[in-house]
């Protein structure tokens, strides 16, 4: 059996290619924040989709092709902990970007990573299609419960009520994540991108179709 370190459909991205992902994620996260620190718009009057963002795709994608698994984990978290440095700078409020329940918002992008190293061992569109789904389910769900437990903004019940009206409420949230996972995971899976951020001109990788 080959170890990841040779198998030829894993990849070393090029360095700028990890920089672009951080920054993307970054900028997208900051937009309303960003707009509101220039134009005053009010972060709740704001249209901007909340939790729409490339990190969970990223998540997977990492998990699925890069070969020091390593990455895969430490790339989204990277990109999120800037963003909360980032907010903490643009806003001035240290509570916005570091908050209670933070921690099972980490717990729930390793879960995703988690879940996505699936697609090392086959890497079709099906399994890609639904680990796209499993993924954000799992944050939801772990990243909500963090809200519940730790009492972030609305002080829900400590009862199974108070965590399913909890759950109910995140499910906007939950849409938009799910939204952008099936933009930016076929985007990243891609012939065009996976062809251009490759180190290695020779290391290949094939989609299976089922």
């Amino acid at each position: 059996m080959n170890s990841d370190s040779t198998r030829s459909d894993l990849l070393k991205p090029r360095w700028g290619f990890f920089v672009f992902l951080i920054l993307l994620t970054c900028l997208m996260r900051l937009i309303p924040y960003i707009r509101n620190a220039l134009w005053d718009t009010g972060l709740e009057s704001s249209s901007y989709l909340w939790n729409f963002s490339a990190i969970p795709a990223i998540c997977l994608f990492g998990a699925a092709i890069f070969q020091n698994i390593r990455w895969s984990y430490l790339l989204p978290l990277i990109a999120w902990f800037l963003g909360d440095l980032g907010i903490w700078v643009l806003t001035g409020k240290l509570d916005w970007a570091f908050y209670s329940s933070q921690p099972f918002v980490y717990l729930g992008y390793i879960s995703i990573v988690s879940v996505g190293l699936f697609l090392r061992q086959k890497k079709s569109i099906v399994m890609i299609a639904a680990v796209g789904l499993i993924g954000p389910v799992c944050f939801f769900l772990i990243s909500n419960f963090g809200v519940w437990a730790m009492g972030q903004g609305i002080a829900y019940p400590k009862s199974i009520e108070g965590l399913m009206t909890c759950y109910a409420a995140g499910l906007p949230f939950f849409r938009n994540s799910l939204v952008s996972m099936a933009i930016f995971l076929p985007m990243l899976f891609s012939p065009l991108a996976l062809k251009h951020l490759q180190k290695e001109p020779e290391a290949k990788i094939a989609l299976e179709t089922f």
